[in-house]
This record gives structure tokens, C-alpha cells and sequence, in this order.
């Protein structure tokens, strides 16, 4: 093969390696969107579980009055602030519902390789830990008579109010681990799960918790919804 014929040879290579690549990135990510898709599809199945077993009453780990409370699970234990639960929300539910082991792959999202079984990256709303009042700008007062944990008779919207959501892909894009992405998985009260396009999900509650109590000053789709759980989780 003369020099003419291998310099064309690598090129039309190169050429071939550039029209693949975005194809293989592409197959890469339905392939990680399907995962994690499919961690929500059961850490939704096993909160409802838990409503089944708590008399339709969600997830509430926490004592607002306490300061922090201790969740313990699966070797772990975290010192967590009342509106801190949101990824630390497994733990307690680590021995009975997940087998006891919190360093599993299912608490993290494919595409992330820095976890730890001490914190889930799939979150937990804030929603079922206070009053809908809360989660109103008209009638939050930040009184502890607004901390209170809710049940599936309190949720108006079921097929639109989201218990748990991977958080990577709703942080501010401004936020160090962020995730830049069109859509997030959600898994929702009625037990449906599925992929929902960010800009399709309602603005959450401008300043979250407003830092009370833990927690953070900004809103997160999904996990501080306006109206809490009688709000809906998709624009009209």
C-alpha cells in the first residue's frame, strides 16, 4: 500500500470513527436512561410499599422540633436535618425494603461513578413532610404546625405529584454536580414511572424550604412543589 492509499485509508477511518461516535454516546445514554429509569420504577414501588404497610401514610423519619434526628440503615448513619431527608430517605427503609444493603448501584444514577451508600441520588419530595399550606407563598408561616406527615388520601393528583426523582437532573445547572439533561426520571403516587421533560414539569416553590430546618434556599422541581401534595408536578 503506497503512502497516497494509507493517508486515504485513516482518513476514511477517522471520517467512519466520527459518524460513530455520537451513535455509541447515544446508545450509552438510552442505555443509562433505562437504569435509571428502572431504580425509580422500584424505589417507587417500595414507598408505596411502605404506605401499604403504615396505613397510607408516606415516608417521616424526621422530628422537626429535635434539631437532627439519627436515620440509621445498612451500616450507615447520618445526622439529618428535618428537610434534609430528602437524600437520605432510604436509610431507614435500607433493612426492610432493600435487603439491608445501602452501598448498592440502585441509589445512583448509571452515569455518575461518585457514589456513597450513605446518600441517595434519587430523592425523595419534600411535599410529604409538611402541610400543603407550607408549600404555599400565601400561607407559609414557617411554624412547626406546618411540619406534619402525609398520606395517599392526601395527594389530589396521584398521577401527577411525584414522590421520587433522580436529582442530578433537576439541580440548578449552576450546581457543581448538575446533570445538563432534557428529561429526568419520576415516579409518581399512582405508581407510575416514567421519563418527564424538565421544561414539561412545573416550577417548584421558589426558595425550598427557605433553608429552615436544612434543606436548601432554592427550589427543586419535583421535591418542593407549590401546593405540596395537593399541587401537581406538570405544567397545563
Amino acid at each position: 500500500m503506497s503512502l497516497i492509499e494509507l493517508i486515504v485509508a485513516l482518513a476514511v477511518v477517522a471520517a467512519l470513527v466520527g459518524v460513530a461516535f455520537p451513535m455509541f454516546r447515544g446508545v450509552r445514554e438510552r442505555a443509562w436512561d433505562a437504569k435509571s429509569l428502572s431504580n425509580v420504577r422500584m424505589h417507587a414501588a417500595n414507598m408505596l410499599a411502605y404506605t401499604g404497610d403504615w396505613r397510607g401514610m408516606f415516608p417521616y423519619f424526621v422530628e422537626p422540633r429535635e434539631g437532627t434526628t439519627r436515620l440509621e440503615g445498612g451500616g450507615f448513619a447520618v445526622d439529618v436535618q428535618y428537610f434534609s431527608l430528602y437524600p437520605f430517605w432510604h436509610l431507614p427503609m435500607i433493612d426492610e425494603y432493600y435487603g439491608g444493603r445501602a452501598d448498592t448501584e440502585i441509589f445512583t444514577p448509571p452515569f455518575y461513578k461518585e457514589g456513597s451508600g450513605g446518600f441517595s441520588y434519587y430523592a425523595y419530595s419534600m411535599s410529604f413532610v409538611a402541610d400543603p399550606a407550607f408549600w404555599n407563598p400565601s400561607k407559609r408561616t414557617y411554624t412547626f404546625d406546618q411540619l406534619r406527615a402525609t398520606g395517599v388520601h392526601d395527594v389530589v393528583w396521584t398521577g401527577e405529584k411525584g414522590m421520587i426523582a433522580e436529582l442530578l437532573s433537576l439541580l440548578p445547572k449552576t450546581f457543581e454536580h448538575a446533570r445538563a439533561a432534557s428529561h429526568t426520571p419520576v415516579g409518581f403516587v399512582d405508581g407510575s414511572t416514567r421519563h418527564a421533560r424538565i421544561d414539561s414539569l412545573t416550577r417548584p416553590y421558589p426558595q425550598g424550604n427557605g433553608f429552615w430546618l436544612g434543606g436548601t434556599l432554592f427550589g427543586i422541581r419535583v421535591i418542593h412543589t407549590i401546593d405540596g401534595v395537593r399541587g401537581r408536578d406538570f405544567r397545563d
